[in-house]
């Protein structure tokens, strides 16, 4: 069972979905429906954070598209105590992310061992923090990072968030069909 902002069970994997899918639904925008999700989504799963990125086209760099953050976490984003590790290794980490800046996208996603940024969330003590790459019918498009103090999301959840984030991964290859004609 998923647990709201409040700590109180309540909220079931289904309910996530609903609430996610719904509110992209609503959306105009990939920002809309990056801002959408991340409103939805967080607060269920008592995340601190959350923030979709983009792949860019040249497959390298990764672009935010839309970030949220808790209420009582530092302005600093990439903060919520993560920030020193992430200093040396991108720069966006010193002021946090917003849309339009770009990280390595190996920083995201496992190449060779954990992705950087994951694991300096873990170090963190954000154990609960996990990535999930957005695919719609072929390469990844984009990642979502959630950072998350406890125990890794259950199974129910993760697929929850999943099965939403296609929806995330079609407004994705969307807006890059659209920038990319003439």
């Amino acid at each position: 069972m998923l647990k709201r902002d409040t700590g109180r069970a309540g909220t079931s994997a289904l309910e996530l979905l609903h609430a996610a899918v719904t509110a992209m639904a609503a959306a105009s925008s990939l920002p809309g429906a990056a801002s959408s999700f991340l409103r939805e989504v967080c607060p269920r799963i008592v995340a601190r954070r959350g923030v979709v990125w983009a792949v860019d086209a040249d497959e390298i760099t990764a672009r935010c598209v839309g970030s949220w953050q808790h209420a009582s976490a530092p302005v600093a984003a990439s903060g919520v105590v993560i920030q020193p590790s992430w200093a040396s290794a991108d720069a966006s980490a010193e002021s946090g992310e917003s849309p339009g800046d770009t990280v390595p996208l190996r920083s995201l996603l496992p190449t060779e061992g954990a992705p950087t940024r994951l694991v300096a969330a873990h170090a963190a003590g954000m154990t609960g923090s996990g990535t999930f790459p957005l695919r719609f019918g072929g390469p990844v498009v984009g990642v979502l990072e959630v950072w998350r103090a406890g125990s890794p999301l259950d199974l129910e959840t993760r697929r929850a968030i999943e099965t939403a984030a296609v929806c995330l991964a079609y407004w994705l290859r969307h807006d890059a069909a659209v920038m990319a004609s003439p």
